[in-house]
């Protein structure tokens, strides 16, 4: 019995004290909502679903703010979506060919005259290499590891032909195409880039503005240099021709015994009868013939 009344109050502070801590943890569950709901809220907030078309791949470079690996991914996104967080950068690269255009003005061809031409380069990323393009080469590859090469290699190449050549003879371009895309190949084989070279198409060259001018000044010379030599040719023809016909009038007044008047009163009757013939037809015309010379008829 003694045993019992001693251990009361013992009882009694173990029971205060489980009161104390069911309180104390029904009191931290309460208060510790809100913040699980703002954590929640700003882990959604700061997650973003990335996704790529099918002629795309992405790729994820993960930059970690307190733990982590980070780093470009080695396994691209190729299909479908992705969540990343918002530490997490994500590019696109198009996988279907692109074409590249550089313009070339006023280049000096072998012969020291100026054309301008189009170069174009159809490129092709390898499928699954885009990290490892990311990784070497960057975003901006093709400016940064592709452009100046291939103008170079192209302007040189079109330095080695004339201009006349170059603007007249359409077969020379198989030539250079070909020997720009052996170069351009060897240097994205020594380079490593995962790329695939689908055509390389050099645009026929045309003369500068400046030599355009000058062409056109001289056909316009040669032109009208031809024009009056043709002028001329058909005075000189018309010429003989009346020579000629005047040698033939002269014979027939000699033949026929003719005097110039009356050489001359021939010819015009000959004249006024070509005249009837025109009009005889025609409807809306009256003709009034006469006797005598030199009124043989008069028109209505």
């Amino acid at each position: 019995m003694e045993f019992v009344v001693r251990s009361l109050p013992f009882l009694k502070e173990n029971l205060s004290i489980k009161k104390y801590y069911k309180m104390f943890n029904k009191s931290f569950y309460y208060s510790s909502i809100p913040v699980l709901i703002i954590v929640l809220i700003i882990v959604m907030l700061s997650c973003t679903r990335e996704a790529v078309d099918a002629n795309e791949e992405g790729v994820f470079i993960k930059k970690p703010y307190f733990f982590g690996k980070g780093g470009v991914s080695e396994q691209p996104l190729r299909q479908g979506s992705e969540w990343r967080v918002f530490s997490t950068d994500f590019i696109k690269f198009t996988m279907s060919p692109e074409q590249h255009e550089e313009n070339f003005e006023d280049l000096v061809a072998k012969d020291n005259n100026l054309i301008s031409t189009n170069a174009y380069l159809t490129l092709q990323i390898e499928a699954g290499r885009t990290p490892e393009l990311l990784k070497n080469f960057g975003e901006m590859w093709y400016r940064n590891n592709v452009q100046e090469v291939f103008r170079k290699i192209t302007r040189d190449k079109l330095c080695e032909y004339g201009m006349f050549e170059l603007t007249t003879n359409r077969q020379v371009y198989t030539e250079i195409n070909a020997d720009i895309d052996k170069s351009l190949r060897t240097y994205f084989t020594e380079r490593g880039l995962p790329v695939v070279i689908k055509s390389v198409v050099i645009s026929r060259a045309q003369p500068s503005k400046g030599v355009l001018e000058e062409i056109d000044r001289t056909g316009v010379q040669m032109q009208a240099e031809l024009t009056q030599g043709k002028r001329i040719k058909t005075e000189q023809a018309r010429e003989e021709a009346e020579y000629a016909r005047a040698r033939a009038d002269k014979a027939y007044m000699k033949e026929m015994n003719l005097s110039p008047d009356q050489f001359i009163s021939l010819r015009a009757l000959e004249i006024e009868k070509e005249k009837v013939e025109l009009l005889k037809n025609n409807s809306n015309v009256k003709v009034d013939a006469f006797l005598g010379y030199p009124n043989f008829y008069k028109v209505k």
